[in-house]
């Protein structure tokens, strides 16, 4: 999934590598091949990356214990793999060996708690309690898992083998039953799950606007991109290699536009992510929506609000309703 025109992962791998972690595991099933093709060795940005594939899925617990032959003694990074942040990661090494503890949990507040973990802590943020997408009536803090964890090696030897396990559901509540010291390191830096199409466009949107604090990339806006003199750019737009934006055409940012894209002449662009080869006929509008590699939008066409995915055909003089879902290979006219 691309984040400002690189794989989401890269962005992810890159925040670990700010704070000196540069031994990666990536724990894989489906699709693992892509993973592999794409990242090599890590050589290329400058980590150490191998790999464990798991035949069926294991679970949070089980892909961890799955990788234990390739883990040393002592303490290791989790990251769920549809997570971004900017938490400081030595500030929370720093605070477990402070405190001593088997397992830290990142842990931010958020306004709606139901759809994840919310941990229960003391007045040093030792963890009590876990409740798993709780009801509203059981909601009794606003701080969540926040997916990231730091776990001593010991703890492996509580995870069962060759099944599927849930660090959530039983491994961390296990561990306090035994008595085990685990914690919440509480921060408000930002935190988001792309596991949604809103989400994946809002961390887009948010990168690109370049107001994330602690997100310290980059990228280049324009590279071998050719745009009309006459053609009006406004705020942070991005720009991938080969794009071609013709004339009187209007992008308002944050927007970021893939590989060989071409924007068609008269054309309006606001706060939109293309992947690589779209093409935008003249005149069309596209606001606030998702457009997947290899697409094709008609001219005078209005899409606004909406996700379309790979190879999708929208023929000329169309409108799209707000929210609308293209399924790949759809074609509209």
């Amino acid at each position: 999934m691309p984040v400002l025109n690189e794989p989401f992962l890269v962005h992810v791998i890159r925040q670990l590598k700010q704070y000196g972690v540069t031994e990666i595991i990536l724990t894989q099933g489906h699709l693992s091949n892509s993973l592999r093709d794409y990242f090599g060795n890590g050589e290329a940005i400058g980590v150490s990356i191998k790999y464990v594939i798991e035949p069926e899925p294991l679970g949070t617990g089980g892909a961890i214990k799955n990788a234990e032959r390739l883990l040393n003694d002592g303490t290791f990074f989790v990251l769920n793999g549809d997570i971004f942040t900017t938490i400081d990661l030595l500030e929370m090494l720093n605070f477990h060996r402070q405190q001593k503890a088997a397992v830290t949990l990142a842990s931010i507040p958020v306004p709606d708690p139901t759809p994840y973990g919310l941990i229960e802590t003391d007045n040093d943020n030792r963890i009590l309690t876990f409740r798993e997408k709780p009801s509203r009536e059981h909601i009794t803090t606003n701080f969540i898992n926040a997916g990231i964890y730091l776990i001593e090696a010991n703890v492996l030897k509580s995870i069962a083998s060759s099944r599927s396990v849930s660090v959530e559901r039983e491994v961390f509540p296990d561990l306090l039953k035994s008595g085990k010291k685990l914690y919440a390191y509480k921060t408000e830096r930002y935190w988001i799950d792309i596991g949604s199409t809103q989400k994946y466009f809002q961390l887009n949107v948010d990168l690109a606007g370049g107001d994330v604090i602690g997100f310290s990339e980059n990228p280049n806006l324009n590279p071998n991109a050719e745009v009309h003199p006459s053609a009006k750019l406004s705020g942070r737009v991005i720009l991938g290699d080969g794009c071609c934006v013709e004339a009187e055409t209007i992008i308002n940012g944050p927007a970021v536009i893939g590989n060989n894209c071409r924007i068609g002449a008269h054309s309006v662009l606001k706060q939109s992510v293309l992947w690589d080869s779209v093409c935008v006929g003249g005149y069309a509008i596209v606001e606030g929506s998702v457009i997947g590699s290899d697409s094709l939008i008609g001219s005078n066409t209005n899409i606004s609000n909406s996700i379309l995915s790979d190879n999708t055909y929208i023929g000329r003089d169309l409108s799209l309703a707000a929210n609308s879902r293209i399924w790949p290979g759809t074609i509209i006219s």
